[in-house]
């Protein structure tokens, strides 16, 4: 078999004579072609491009993910609190306490700002000692 039929014709003569001497003809045969030195340079042209294109496209998306990822993660940890909250029907608080100790019962009362009794538990063994600072104040207390 040739390698190159009609050479030397025209595309319109060269058509003709491989419709009168063809056997069959099928439309739509896929087949590779080898690309000319143009076409080529022109893919790797394109390719390039579209690898810069993408290139951006993801920078964008990151940086479209790290702004969501700095907007989202306080509202996930606020959100984690007051679902924590919610479970727990009670909120941690920090503020100031008083402790009131019940010599008779051996108890200690723990306070907060409101007057309202937060924990009531027994004295611990330096709790017990006798101060002369408790003594003072249950005098100027009594007075």
């Amino acid at each position: 078999m040739e390698k190159q039929i009609a050479k030397d014709c025209s595309d319109a003569e060269r058509l003709e004579i491989l419709e009168a001497s063809a056997f069959k003809v099928e439309k739509n045969y896929s087949y590779t072609r080898e690309l000319e030195q143009g076409e080529l340079q022109d893919r790797q042209t394109t390719l390039s491009q579209n690898m810069i294109k993408i290139d951006v496209a993801k920078q964008e998306l990151k940086e479209a993910r790290d702004k969501y990822k700095a907007d989202a993660k306080p509202l996930e940890n606020e959100n984690n609190a007051v679902l924590q909250e919610i479970r727990t029907r009670s909120e941690e608080v920090v503020d100031t306490v008083y402790l009131l100790k019940d010599e008779e019962h051996e108890r200690m009362g723990v306070y907060s700002k409101e007057g309202a009794l937060l924990l009531e538990r027994a004295l611990l063994p330096n709790e017990r000692q006798y101060s002369i600072i408790d003594n003072s104040v249950r005098k100027l207390a009594n007075s």
